[in-house]
């Protein structure tokens, strides 16, 4: 994710939610850092790697079990992907 002359680390979600009965593609992402950007500033975001595909959950527990793996996964990407 790019903002402001500053980039981050970050795992990104482009999809429709289906766990949640989604209709409108969304673009999510989440900073792996923490940082915030504003609501309303400008963001770029370069997709480096897909992690997996999209697909409904059973229940929101085990959507937060795999967005805590989607997490892991995308941090140990970003600790040896070269720029």
């Amino acid at each position: 994710v790019h903002s402001d002359g500053f980039t981050y680390a970050a795992v990104s979600n482009i999809g429709t939610n289906p766990t949640f009965e989604g209709q409108k593609l969304k673009v999510e992402s989440f900073i792996l850092s923490g940082e915030r950007i504003q609501i309303g500033d400008s963001v770029k975001l370069d997709l480096l790697k897909r992690l997996r595909p999209e697909r409904k959950f059973d229940s929101l527990e085990d959507l937060k079990k795999q967005i805590e793996s989607d997490i892991l996964e995308a941090e140990a990407f970003h600790k040896t992907w070269k720029r």
